[in-house]
């Protein structure tokens, strides 16, 4: 008898599903970016509004609650924080898709990121626990994969949805806009989904969970060795991919003249593809390099090597005077900023104490969307807004943020792990 609960699921079988929820998340989450040329035109907010709502209505929140929702993971239920988390997101972005100005959308968006808030501290700690060192990278690549392939059916069905409710005859369906009706349409697969994780076993512990050389000591300063410089580090890297991310399809929008629904289309296949080759590739090299060599700093090495190589790819991609210019260079931008995404938590699984390995995720993921979302969109927001253009300014933002990264990783790498 199973007390009305699924069977226990293969542990690659339980991380693709924590996998599919964080492609949810990240549907949600991005989603706001292609509807931004609907909202400014039906509620005509400036660009710096936008970024605001885009960025830090996001990140505020689900910075704050980050660590107190990854120490009920550690300390309690690691499966019951974040089905929580996903009920309460969806319902939030349910709400998002009924706003109908700058106060009400800033508030949607702010339970939003707190319901996310729940999922990746607990989802790293799940992870870990029931997965093989060697197997690490890979199985976070596969969790990480979840994001790629969110964020490009977050292009593909916001555009196509979009469309569906824009060409109806009436401007408006029951009084709503067809972007609010793509958030309210974003909201009922989480509810499912959490409805079904409430009754799913978790998988069996790995019997080889640990790796004692590498980890640190269960009271280590935080402030001691890499950690410092690698939260440092990846909230650089997130600010300028936050940047992109979010004010990219506004700028085919606007220079380009091409409808929502084609960006979406575009987009979608990008994302997908070059996300899924950059996380499973950084997946692949991370756990090679771990068995041969022991050292977790290579794959801060390998973090501060991408974000180099992206320099130059995300800081001209706006620049380029045609739309297949800029498009053809979006593959390898979106494959270089997919390997940072697996590789930084990998590291700090790898070294966090075994009971902490929440918190320490919440800390990383606090680094990456305080300073990264909160700053990124807005920033671009604000320079647009001053008069240089939105090209100019998420080339700005992009490149500087990425030159900051390349060398708070690549000193991080050089930083023994208890010093």
């Amino acid at each position: 008898m199973n007390n009305g609960r699924t069977e226990r699921p293969t542990r690659w079988a339980f991380i693709l599903f924590l996998a599919t929820i964080n492609l949810l998340a990240f549907m949600d989450r991005q989603v706001f970016a292609l509807m931004i040329p609907a909202i400014q035109a039906d509620i005509a907010l400036s660009d710096f509004h936008l970024g605001l709502i885009g960025g830090l209505a996001f990140a505020l929140v689900f910075s704050l609650f980050s660590f107190p929702l990854a120490w009920l993971a550690d300390r309690f239920c690691r499966k019951g924080v974040i089905v929580g988390g996903l009920l309460f997101w969806s319902l939030m972005m349910a709400i998002s898709g009924l706003a109908r100005g700058f106060a009400t959308l800033f508030a949607a968006r702010m339970g939003v990121g707190a319901g996310e808030a729940a999922l990746t501290p607990a989802a790293h700690s799940l992870i870990r626990s029931v997965t093989k060192p060697n197997d690490l990278s890979r199985a976070m690549a596969l969790f990480g994969a979840g994001s790629a392939l969110g964020l490009g059916l977050a292009y593909l069905l916001g555009g196509q949805i979009y469309t569906l409710f824009a060409g109806i005859g009436d401007p408006d369906v029951l009084g709503l806009a067809p972007w609010q009706w793509v958030f309210i349409s974003f909201a009922f697969p989480g509810l499912v989904l959490g409805v079904w994780l409430s009754r799913l076993k978790s998988p069996a512990k790995s019997t080889d969970e640990s790796t004692p050389s590498n980890q640190l000591p269960a009271r280590h300063p935080i402030g001691n060795g890499p950690l410092i410089l690698l939260f440092a580090g990846i909230g650089c890297f997130s600010t300028a991919i936050h940047a992109f991310n979010t004010w990219l399809p506004a700028h085919f929008v606007r220079a380009f003249n091409w409808s929502i629904g084609d960006v979406g289309t575009t987009f979608s296949i990008i994302v997908a593809i070059g996300g899924l080759a950059g996380m499973f590739g950084s997946g692949w090299i991370g756990d090679r390099h771990l068995a041969k060599k022991g050292a977790p700093a290579i794959l801060l090495i390998f973090m501060a090597i991408a974000a180099l190589v992206a320099i130059p790819v995300l800081g001209l991609a706006a620049l380029w005077p045609k739309a297949w210019m800029t498009v053809l260079v979006l593959f390898p931008a979106v494959t270089l900023t997919a390997a940072p995404a697996v590789l930084g938590p990998t590291f700090v699984q790898v070294i966090a104490p075994s009971d902490q390995r929440a918190r320490y995720s919440a800390l990383y993921l606090i680094s990456y969307t305080l300073i990264g979302s909160a700053f990124g969109p807005a920033l671009v927001g604000l320079v647009s807004d001053s008069g240089i253009g939105l090209a100019n300014a998420i080339s700005l933002v992009a490149s500087t943020g990425l030159i900051f990264a390349t060398g708070l990783f690549w000193c991080a790498s050089r930083k023994p792990i208890s010093s």
